[in-house]
């Protein structure tokens, strides 16, 4: 870090200040830079510099939670210069992330600054010698001020700190964790004291919101009275316990009044208020358990039908007219020529009555009766432009009292075009729609029948392992399209810190979804997004995504691997952010350069390790290796190219690589078999106006038209209609909406997008309403949601409802909640309460338009699992180190320390790409130690790439091998006293796909005093009830024969290290089916035996040759050698359960 004497900061010197008080400072930095103001302490008061940062023994039970100028917005980079030889070599490095290979603090951008509490943060542009007016800090203690300065020359400095004391006669101080869960309870040590030379009489109320209690007296408050001598100190512990998620408040209020005399007295003193002090602090209480929401969803159009005219041939398509109305509302796009019929029968006859706008090159409007367009016109008008090709434009018709009139705008008898009489014995009761010859008119009628409509049925479940009163569900009725963020992106938001919170950057994406409609916010009449709010949460995100970014301008969850996939998400998303905030050009520039240099000579660009969607892991069929292979750099290529056409062609460069993907496209366009390589290929081959889009359109709509003609995958994996009406689950049978893949799924957003870009709203529709019942699959994959959000954002723009009169009815299965909404074009959401659970919830919906209604189920559950087709995860306590009550120990402040150990297999014959293992820890404790880990069958031991977040903890580990289970070891340390602990929790899942990871909870020992006031029933909520002994609270590690360590059936194990063995003593030899030796066995001091390989050929470890011997044939060598070579070789045993071979 540069520090420059130059750069200063300075005020005027005195003694102390007064809390509050102005202050007036000089600042001296360069001219032009950019210069901010930072003001922050310790939790203990004094100096910063003079903190031991080093020091391992510094946590302080009442600290302040530490908070880096990374949690204010600042994120900082150091890049290293090595020289090595002739060249220099650079590395950068990301301040803020751990190392588990050794013991390391949090380090902060200043050396020596763990800022725990910010009091001032202040940017300005800085032009000369400049004086700035303060305000002093609120709260008594020592702080300090630095100038933080960014110019363009010089890069990132700091100033030397000023140190600001601040005195004040009464001083409170109490913390609380950071977060607990429901049900648990926190001891709070309230801290009150005398700063002046008197006695003074303390008066305290300690109050706490709804959702809480003092255990005391089960009260929402707590009053005490206490008298402190000079410069005395005291505190006030309580116990809080929360019973609801949410934020969660405690407030004190002390005042102190002094007097001259310290002696008791019964008779009232003449006190004066020397201060009164208020404090406050929240904590986040979590929900119990593992949070869950499960959604069903219905798009619908009552009443409403498109209908469009072939080109070939000039027919009309019929729909009944409204019973109950005499008239329609119609939106028509066509050049000229849109042809409108009313008759009395479902075919063109002699006697119906024909209504033309814009006839003759859109000039003309008459009406007729006849079928033929040469019929007899009985009256016409000059409307020269009345219809466009490029637009919807809307008009009523009706035939209300015998007379057919016709207009523009959505309401009757206003602005009329032309009307007529007629007979009155014909009765309309079919409407005729069509265009004229060599014309394609697209038309959308509304026809508000208030007899027939819509109906369905949400069935709203909750499984049988919920935690008890936990389970919520909440009804959303919008018209028109509900965007997914309405629900799925909130759910994520409420939810981002509880035990379900991912810290990979596919959640961060995630996080942009609520700004993807700002771009349609015109065309979205139900949008309840705030621009201002999406705007204020783009910057916080924005500082969060940009940590992922590695030195060459990629991005990834691991610090040395990138991922193709999510940079090019990154760089499209960064275009749009543009309109809203301002984005680095280099940055920009960097990143699409990183994108062009991946480009292979064919055009394609291939997935990286990082971007392995693992959708078959069973697969090993080698024929469909080159085909596989095909669909994923179809599937990275279209990606790839759409998003370099929407930032944009700036150059020659960037013209040459669209090009060039472009036709390794086009020449992939009849190879490709796959509905999401399809789906993507066409979406870009429209997007970049290739002359196959017509062939891509065709293929695409053959491949997504099922037998029974209607939307749907020919090769789709959904279950048979038999299978997906009930699914087992959790112990009972209920219903899940509609089952489908997630390439299907994938495949249908990329071809809503399609349809929607292309303005075909007939084709896109029924896409979109397949999307929609289908939309419970975003409960379970966030790294869909931002491109579902993106499609579903188009098509709302799209089919925007403008004319809608909908009244939609609803009623729950017990009847508990009917009700009874009336939709039009300015309704807002409408958001119900579900009384109870599980129900069903019944809609009707009558008169013409659109709506989407959600049914939302949430609830909590202790049953995750932790086993699956490609994961299996162990996760325990291995020791845990606690203080006695009233002991010496506790009271010198030595806090609970935990070592825990989680160990995770991959299953998957390939690598695994990048995984992320991620702990919640128990309410109160925080990350202190990462041991070394070993992640192969060598016993290398690896510096894993780590971070934390107050209780969160995750690892990140690339290309683990299924030989043996990846173990990691840390240790923990508890801040707070917290009693009903509640279990700790962990998962592991390949980076951006969580729905293929493994979960599991874990607790203590069931005699550890950290289980004190946990009842049988919890642990049974928590663990379940096991038909033999007592529930296990944590995993049975004697399963793992971890990496690094040779482990044998009958219970010998031997540590594989490099400091032989004198002698090894194997009990049963007949447990060992083969015996592995080294060629350089009778030279060298190492031997191994190890099981047999499945390969033929010899296993390589330690780069060795090895070779696998039966039993018969080892005795015979042994005779001859174990004589001699067992007084000075090692002797590793490990047995085999797999048959005998023979080398």
């Amino acid at each position: 870090m540069i520090l420059v004497l130059q750069m200063s900061v300075s005020t005027e010197s005195r003694k102390s200040w007064n809390p509050k008080q102005e202050m007036n400072v000089s600042i001296v930095a360069q001219p032009g830079a950019l210069v901010c103001l930072v003001g922050g302490r310790t939790g203990s008061g004094t100096d910063l510099r003079a903190l031991d940062n080093n020091s391992t023994k510094s946590h302080k039970r009442f600290s302040f939670r530490e908070m880096d100028f990374l949690d204010a917005g600042v994120a900082f980079f150091q890049r290293q210069c090595v020289r090595r030889g002739l060249g220099f070599d650079s590395q950068t490095q990301f301040y803020s992330h751990g190392s588990s290979y050794t013991e390391e603090k949090h380090k902060s951008v200043v050396s020596g600054t763990n800022i725990d509490n910010l009091w001032l943060w202040k940017c300005f542009s800085y032009r000369d010698n400049v004086s700035e007016t303060i305000t002093a800090p609120e709260e008594p203690g020592k702080w300090s001020l630095w100038v933080l300065s960014l110019a363009p020359n010089v890069g990132l400095r700091f100033s030397a700190p000023l140190a600001v004391s601040v005195f004040r006669p009464l001083q409170v101080d109490f913390q609380l964790p950071y977060s607990l869960k429901v049900g648990e309870a926190v001891e709070v040590d309230v801290r009150i004291g005398n700063n002046i030379n008197s006695c003074m009489d303390v008066t305290a109320l300690l109050a706490l919101t709804e959702g809480a209690h003092f255990l005391s007296n089960n009260m929402l408050y707590v009053t005490e009275k206490l008298r402190l001598g000079p410069h005395g100190a005291t505190s006030i512990v309580v116990r809080v316990v929360v019973t609801s998620p949410g934020n969660k408040n405690m407030t004190v209020q002390v005042s102190g009044y002094g007097s001259d005399s310290c002696r008791e007295s019964s008779a009232p003193l003449n006190s004066t208020l020397v201060e009164s002090v208020v404090r406050s602090a929240t904590v986040l209480v979590h929900p119990e358990g593992l949070v869950r929401t499960d959604t069903e969803s219905a798009y619908f159009c009552a009443n409403e039908k498109m209908v469009i005219s072939t080109s070939e041939e000039f027919r009309y398509e019929f729909v009944p007219a409204p019973r109950n109305r005499a008239g329609v509302v119609f939106e028509v796009k066509v050049s000229h020529g849109a042809h409108i019929v009313l008759s009395d029968l479902q075919y063109t006859s002699e006697q119906m009555y024909q209504v033309v706008l814009g006839d003759l090159d859109n000039t003309v409007t008459w009406i007729g009766r006849g079928k033929h367009g040469f019929g007899v016109h009985l009256k016409s008008k000059d409307t020269p432009q009345l219809l466009s090709g490029d637009i919807f434009r809307t008009f009523w018709l009706s035939w209300d009292k015998g007379v057919v009139a016709v207009g523009r705008g959505p309401q009757f008898h206003n602005d009329t075009l032309i009307e007529w009489r007629i007979d009155k014995k014909m009765k309309i009761q079919h409407l005729g729609f069509a265009s004229g010859w060599g014309l394609t008119a697209e038309f959308r009628v509304w026809r508000y029948n208030n007899e027939a409509g819509f109906s369905q049925v949400l069935h709203l479940n909750v499984p049988r392992s919920v935690v008890p009163g936990t389970e919520q569900g909440t009804l959303t009725v919008s018209g028109g399209l509900s965007l997914p963020s309405t629900s799925q992106t909130a759910a994520l938001l409420r939810h981002r810190h509880g035990l379900g919170e991912s810290t990979s950057l596919t959640a961060s994406i995630s996080m942009f979804t609520p700004f993807l409609p700002l771009q349609h916010q015109r065309d979205l009449d139900n949008s309840s997004v705030s621009q201002d709010q999406v705007v204020l949460s783009l910057k916080k995100e924005l500082q969060v995504l940009l940590t992922f970014m590695k030195p060459d301008f990629s991005f990834g969850d691991h610090r040395t691997q990138g991922s193709h996939r999510d940079t090019v998400t990154i760089l499209e998303l960064l275009s749009k952010v543009q309109s809203y905030l301002s984005v680095d050009p280099e940055l920009m520039v960097g990143i699409k350069r990183w994108i062009q240099q991946r480009q292979s000579d064919d055009g394609s660009f291939s997935p990286l390790p990082n971007d392995t969607t693992f959708q078959d892991i069973t697969a090993n069929n080698k024929n469909s290796f080159k085909l596989e292979t095909l669909h994923q750099n179809v599937e990275i290529t279209a990606e790839t190219l759409t998003t370099l056409l929407q930032v944009g062609l700036e150059n020659e460069v960037d013209s040459e690589v669209m090009l060039r993907a472009r036709y390794f496209l086009e020449r992939s366009l009849f190879r490709v078999t796959s509905p999401c390589s399809l789906a993507l290929l066409t979406f870009a081959l429209v997007l970049a106006k290739s002359d196959l889009t017509s062939s891509a359109l065709d293929r695409l709509q053959n491949y997504s038209t099922n037998e029974e003609g209607d939307f749907g995958w020919r090769e789709s994996t959904n279950k048979d209609a038999t299978d997906w009406l009930y699914e087992e689950g959790s112990g009972r049978r209920r219903k899940e909406p509609i089952m489908t893949s997630v390439g299907d799924y994938k495949a249908s957003l990329f071809t809503l997008m399609t349809y929607s870009m292309l303005g075909d709203l007939k084709s896109a529709e029924p896409v979109a309403r397949y999307l929609f019942y289908r939309s419970h699959l975003l409960d379970r994959h966030s790294e869909l949601l931002y491109t579902a959000v993106k499609g579903f954002a188009m098509f709302g723009a799209l089919a925007k409802d403008r004319h809608r009169a909908l009244t939609v009815s609803l009623a729950t299965s017990g009847m508990e909640l009917t009700d009874t909404l009336e939709m039009r074009d300015d309704t807002p959401v409408q958001v119900l309460q579900l009384p109870s659970l599980p129900t069903k919830v019944f809609v009707y919906a009558t008169g013409a338009g659109c709506a989407t209604v959600q049914g939302e189920v949430s609830y909590s559950t202790y049953s995750p699992s932790r086993h699956s087709a490609l994961l299996d995860l162990w996760a325990g306590v291995e020791d845990e180190i606690i203080s006695g009550h009233n002991t010496l120990d506790q009271m010198e402040g030595k806090l609970p320390r935990l070592n825990l150990k989680t160990c995770f297999r991959w299953k998957a014959a390939q690598p695994s790409g990048v995984v992320r293992l991620e702990v919640t820890l128990f309410s109160g404790f925080q990350l202190t130690k990462v041991s070394p880990v070993v992640v192969d069958i060598t016993g290398d031991m690896q510096d894993i790439h780590h971070g934390t977040r107050h209780d969160k903890i995750w690892f990140i580990l690339a290309n683990v091998s299924g030989a043996c289970p990846v173990c990691v070891r840390y240790t923990v340390q508890s801040l707070f006293v917290v009693s009903a602990l509640r279990p700790a929790f962990a998962r592991v899942y390949p980076a951006g796909r969580a729905d293929l990871g493994t979960e599991t909870f874990f607790h203590t020992q069931r005699t550890s005093p950290l289980l004190a006031d946990v009842t049988d029933d919890d642990i049974i909520t928590w663990f379940g009830n096991k038909d033999m002994g007592q529930p296990h609270l944590s995993s049975d590690f004697a399963e793992v024969c971890e990496c690094g360590r040779i482990c044998v059936s009958n219970n010998i194990e031997v540590n594989n290290t490099s400091q032989p063995y004198n002698h090894v003593v194997m009990p049963n030899m007949e447990a060992t089916n083969s015996i592995i030796f080294t060629n350089q066995t009778m030279k060298k001091h190492k031997t191994i035996i190890v099981p047999p390989s499945n390969s033929e050929s010899p296993r390589v470890v330690n780069s060795e040759r090895l070779f696998v011997l039966d039993k018969d044939t080892l005795w015979g060598m042994l005779r001859e050698v174990v004589h001699g070579e067992l007084q000075k070789n090692t002797l590793v045993i490990e047995s085999s359960t797999k048959k005998n071979k023979q080398d």
